[in-house]
């Protein structure tokens, strides 16, 4: 098959469209490295600017703030859109982590056959108790199935009876260590 033929004015208006389009980018960045600090006056090569600019800790700041709001941005519109993706096709479901669900993104309830749970709230109770009762002794805490510092939300009725009795048998088995968590144990 061939292709659409390219005329001598598709080929110009094309190249000049790139052109108005990334000149300037490439333009900034040459003159990123220009020892002056007027832009219309070219110095000599330098990085003096860059070296300034990572010793900034204001600049880093913002950055690592950027950063992060990208990569949460990012990450939940991803979750979102793969929820919307499964909710079209009619016949996949989902599992969400952190918080429940159903509560997180109710319209998407249906989807999920469950939520893996961090139960901070549990976490900072237990705490709070402790400093109040004056038995407060400091230290990490790891929240685990037997401490409910994490858990698993209710299931969806999608999943087939034998699973769920099967996930209810695991949890007991990992709250009185006769399944292990340690990843060493499940070689690849």
């Amino acid at each position: 098959m061939n292709g659409p033929k390219w005329s001598r004015f598709n080929i110009t208006s094309v190249t000049l469209g790139f052109a108005f389009l990334y000149l300037p980018i490439v333009l900034l960045v040459v003159y990123s490295f220009n020892a002056s600090k007027l832009v219309t006056v070219w110095a000599g090569f330098s990085t003096k600017w860059y070296v300034a600019l990572l010793s900034d800790q204001a600049m880093q700041d913002a950055a690592w703030v950027t950063l992060r709001v990208g990569l949460i941005s990012a990450t939940v519109a991803t979750v979102l859109g793969t929820m919307a993706a499964i909710q079209d096709a009619g016949n996949a479901y989902g599992i969400w982590v952190d918080t429940d669900g159903c509560v997180a993104a109710t319209e998407y309830c249906d989807l999920f056959l469950t939520t893996v749970e961090k139960h901070m709230d549990v976490a900072v109770y237990a705490t709070v108790q402790s400093v109040l009762d004056g038995t407060f002794k400091g230290g990490l805490y790891v929240g685990t199935l037997e401490n409910d510092g994490v858990g698993i939300a209710d299931l969806n009725s999608a999943v087939p009876a034998d699973v769920a009795s099967k996930i209810d048998e695991l949890k007991q088995g990992i709250i009185d260590g006769s399944v292990s968590v340690d990843p060493a144990d499940y070689p690849g």
